[in-house]
């Protein structure tokens, strides 16, 4: 039960990585809308990209680190 734990953390912590690869991506996107254009539209879209994408992932990190700490729990029997 634990090893499949850790197995779901661990590719869960692959999510969680993407998304802040995603969020980089993203934040270069903006970069480049601001120094070469004067889309509002487009900045403002992209701030909603961004916001939501940091939203899911600040989410992500808040499960994972519940799920971590279940694993502790079980481990040193704390349930």
């Amino acid at each position: 039960m634990k090893e499949r734990l850790y197995n779901l953390m661990s590719e869960f912590n692959v999510i969680i990585q993407d998304i802040d690869c995603l969020a980089d991506a993203i934040e270069v996107h903006f970069d480049g809308i601001v120094e070469n254009y004067e889309c509002e539209k487009a900045r403002s879209l992209l701030r909603v990209y961004l916001s939501v994408i940091k939203g899911i992932h600040e989410d992500c990190e808040e499960l994972y680190n519940k799920i971590d700490q279940a694993v502790l729990d079980i481990k040193y029997k704390r349930v």
